[in-house]
């Protein structure tokens, strides 16, 4: 790598990690992409280079936490001969929605029609959210191969749609929170427990 795309590379990662910190600390909609830049020491065009606006900064520290918990998950120590598989795709949509939820309601409504608009236009803030559920969906079955390697699952359980059953469980829920006002956060979390072990707890599984 030319010394130039380290400079550009390191940049871009300043960026997000100036963004991340304060999109924890403030929130999406009170954050300024002019913040973010005086954070990351860099100037207030040069975001731009990078990023098409604040909602695109969002996705890539989505798919960024994605790929870091792909990792986490490969290099733990997680036992899965012990470890329920529930209790293990509750953990990964848990850490999901602690990152979709560093937005409040109110702007999450904001946010997600920013995607809305976006399919309408060129800009690619909606390709790379869609990339992302495709990349999560490839995460969710690596786990359920995880268990089928560890003789947790049966062999002819299709890893395809049981990724797609507990996905459908977090978009269900993610929906419902964004659209009803009285919908908590700690009511989502508990609902989606409750759903995963209402569909994979009658899976068909290898008894240890």
């Amino acid at each position: 790598m030319s010394r130039l795309a380290r400079k550009k590379e390191q940049s871009k990662k300043q960026i997000l990690e100036a963004a991340k910190k304060l999109f924890g600390q403030q929130g999406f909609k009170a954050t300024t992409t002019r913040q973010i830049a005086e954070a990351a020491d860099v100037g207030d065009g040069t975001i731009y280079n990078y990023f098409k606006n604040k909602a695109d900064i969002y996705v890539q520290l989505l798919m960024t936490s994605l790929a870091d918990e792909h990792v986490r998950w490969r290099s733990s120590d997680v036992d899965f001969t012990s470890m329920s598989l529930v209790d293990c795709l509750d953990d990964v949509l848990q850490t999901f929605v602690s990152q979709m939820t560093l937005l409040d309601k109110e702007t999450m409504k904001e946010f997600f029609s920013v995607f809305l608009q976006s399919a309408l236009s060129k800009d690619n803030v909606m390709s790379k959210f869609l990339q992302a559920d495709v990349n999560y969906l490839q995460e969710l079955e690596q786990i359920l191969c995880l268990y089928k390697d560890h003789n947790r699952l049966d062999d002819d359980f299709d890893v395809a749609n049981g990724a797609e059953l507990a996905y459908s469980v977090l978009v269900f829920e993610i929906v419902k929170y964004i659209g009803l006002d009285t919908y908590a956060i700690e009511t989502l979390r508990s609902n989606m427990t409750l759903k995963l072990h209402m569909i994979f707890d009658h899976f068909p599984h290898t008894d240890q």
